[in-house]
């Protein structure tokens, strides 16, 4: 079974980071902001959105994780930003 349980501090370090390059990657083949700016542009919407991370007020960061099986490889991540309801990318 599929479930749902909230994101540990160690976990959230990786998606961090990859949610932030991610949207980076997306933003420039998107032709939203230019390579070079990507990754400094791409970290400032993130921290704009969760300023204190998994304490941030009112956010609930989870994971997906299936019950029947070892949840120990966290390497893959999908980041799908939002704001005020809406994706943004």
């Amino acid at each position: 079974m599929t479930i749902l349980v909230p994101m540990q501090p160690e976990i959230f370090i990786s998606y961090k980071d990859a949610a932030i390059h991610t949207y980076a990657d997306e933003s420039v083949a998107a032709a939203r902001w230019p390579k070079k700016d990507a990754l400094v542009l791409s970290k400032a919407s993130f921290e704009t959105l969760l300023p204190k991370g998994l304490e941030t007020a009112n956010h609930y960061i989870y994971e997906i994780q299936d019950e029947n099986i070892n949840n120990t490889n966290h390497n893959k991540f999908t980041c799908y930003p939002f704001s005020n309801g809406r994706r943004l990318g």
